[in-house]
């Protein structure tokens, strides 16, 4: 198994234009020949040798190839990707011994660490079904995602653990990540669960293209989390998406990291894996080019600079402009060697503008990249490389090729060139819908299409922008907050008798969250209160950073809603006031 989901494209000998590049990629017998097939009852365009394939095949595909080579590196610890597959055998064999089947749900609940990595492989090359909870959210959020996926196995580090408290007695198997103290009776740690499957092969078990291999929770439009459900197509064509993108560009020009790079290409891995842009586009897109994970427990400019010199990284970033705007910031960065950095990626929230030059003159080797997708989508959607980026700092670049996307107005009428609407995707890395929750799949997806919520428009020459969003949602640092959810939680307060919650410009975050609330007659609720309020109950990052009082209730539309564009354009002047 594995060995031909690895087939490479010839490199062109000479420069072609993206039209003849991607004609000769694609063709009748081709890497990336696309047909149309069936998938879950619809007629979709697909990548002709994906079919049958799993992510079992991909790990031991790439895996085989460079058995010898560094795959993961954290803190002093590395491992080979033999070694990566030897643990991938031994999770999934130890799965099984309990009873573990297709299927079944595996939930992972960690900071980023190896463990994460072994525990989702393992599990997925066997046919159950991974799930990446929320690190960063609260008991009562880990609670619900729990609760909805209902998990037979739980793999936790310890912090996760001691959050969830008693909550984990209804997971049949708890397993917990390099653990500190001694555990409770029935829970064991990692370790000792997988020591026993040392050395034993991986188990032989069929898993097909559209089985179920992931859920990850995502706000979406709703106030709580919906667990989006991939497919192993879903996920294999998003990652063969970006190969193919790779090829195109570097048929026009030579450019391009990974297999054309003469020493080992390393990726930075700085994202949460419970992501999809640190699961898909920072981690699993790794196996293509034969990357050199490095991975951080968490966001740390300092440490990734290091990281970046001593391991001579070739891609970094890859997460919210943030992580961008840290590197450039930091004191050390011209004392730093960046030399061996060739990308810099980006995506979850849009880049200001003037950072795109700025790249380029901190980073004088790199290409910068940005790029538009959703957990729905697997994380692809649309991207833009190096100068046709820089040619249009505004744009999220061209759509994938293996996907369909429209602007429609209200009516789901599609709109011309140049018009605004919401932006809709179809294709073969669209989930199929949220885990138990078939309302929310209905209201999110119409005969394979799916709502992103946001507005843009595409332009004569083909590229998206973004210029808004349906939803009333807040990307903080890349992070989705849902205002209707935080708002709840201040109605939750007893001194709250009117709050709204919206997003404010922010040069570092993109945007930060602020909330303005009307106290209830005889209470005077300071702003640390409210905060502490809220960040017992919700994740650190849907804390409002500013909070104001007033005493005059709330302005209201006719339909008597809460006039929240007035009262953020009355915060936003408040704020450029402020010295």
């Amino acid at each position: 198994m594995g060995e031909d989901i690895v087939a490479d494209a010839p490199v062109p000998s000479a420069p072609m234009t993206l039209e003849a590049a991607l004609a000769e990629l694609t063709r009748p017998g081709a890497e990336f020949e696309m047909v149309v097939t069936s998938v879950s009852g619809r007629p979709t365009r697909v990548f002709q040798f994906l079919e049958g394939k799993s992510l079992r095949d991909y790990y031991e595909g790439y895996g085989r190839l460079g058995a010898g080579r560094t795959w993961l590196v954290w803190n002093d610890q590395r491992w080979t990707f033999a070694q990566g597959l030897e643990l991938t055998a031994q999770v999934a064999a130890s799965l099984l011994d309990l009873g573990v089947r297709k299927g079944d749900r595996v939930a992972i609940a960690s900071r980023n660490c190896p463990e994460w990595i072994w525990a989702f492989q393992g599990a997925t090359s066997i046919g159950a079904i991974a799930v990446g909870l929320n690190s960063w959210g609260q008991r009562d959020e880990l609670e619900q995602a729990l609760g909805n996926s209902t998990p037979r196995v739980l793999f936790c580090d310890e912090p996760r653990f001691e959050r969830l408290a008693g909550s984990v007695a209804a997971v049949e198997h708890v397993f917990v990540i390099r653990p500190g103290r001694p555990l409770p009776a029935g829970v064991r740690a990692f370790d000792e669960f997988i020591s026993g499957a040392a050395g034993r092969p991986m188990p032989d078990v069929t898993v097909s293209s559209d089985d179920d291999a992931l859920i990850l929770y995502t706000s979406g439009s709703t106030g709580h989390a919906k667990g989006a459900i991939s497919s192993h197509r879903n996920i294999l064509s998003a990652l063969h998406e970006w190969k193919l993108e790779t090829y195109t560009r570097f048929a026009q020009k030579p450019w391009a990291p990974g297999p054309h790079t003469p020493e080992q290409p390393a990726v930075l891995l700085t994202v949460p894996l419970f992501h999809v842009s640190g699961l898909l586009s920072q981690y699993l897109e790794s196996l293509i080019w034969g990357e050199k994970v490095v991975m951080m427990p968490r966001w740390d400019a300092a440490e990734a600079l290091r990281l970046i010199a001593r391991e001579r990284i070739t891609r970094a970033s890859g997460g919210p402009p943030t992580m961008d705007w840290d590197l450039m910031q930091h004191a050390t960065i011209g004392e730093t060697d960046v030399s061996s950095v060739a990308e810099v990626g980006g995506g979850g929230a849009a880049r200001p503008v003037e950072n795109v030059a700025r790249i380029q003159r901190t980073f004088p080797n790199a290409v910068p990249v940005e790029a538009w997708g959703m957990t729905e989508t697997s994380a692809i959607g649309s991207s833009a490389v190096g100068e046709e980026y820089v040619k249009r700092p505004t744009s999220c670049g061209r759509p994938a090729w293996i996907l369909d996307v429209r602007i429609v107005d209200e009516n789901e009428n599609e709109l011309p060139v140049g018009q605004a609407g919401e932006i809709q995707v179809r294709g073969a890395s669209v989930i199929r819908g949220y885990w138990n929750d078939p309302q929310a799949t209905a209201d999110a997806i119409t005969d394979g299409w799916v709502r992103s919520g946001d507005v843009g428009y595409l332009d004569s020459e083909g590229f998206l922008y973004i210029s808004g969003r349906i939803k009333d949602m807040v990307i903080r640092g890349g992070e989705n907050i849902h205002c209707a959810e935080v708002e709840a939680v201040l109605y939750a307060h007893p001194a709250v008798l009117e709050a709204t919650v919206f997003g404010v410009p922010d040069e570092r975050l993109g945007e930060a969250l602020a909330a303005v609330i009307v106290p209830r007659r005889g209470y005077e609720p300071g702003d640390e209160e409210v905060k502490r309020f809220v960040g017992e109950r919700l994740a650190a990052f849907k804390v409002p950073e500013h909070v104001w009082f007033r005493l005059d209730p709330l302005p209201r539309l006719a339909s008597e809603k809460i006039a929240k564009r007035q009262v953020r354009s009355e915060v936003i002047a408040l704020l450029s006031a402020t010295p």
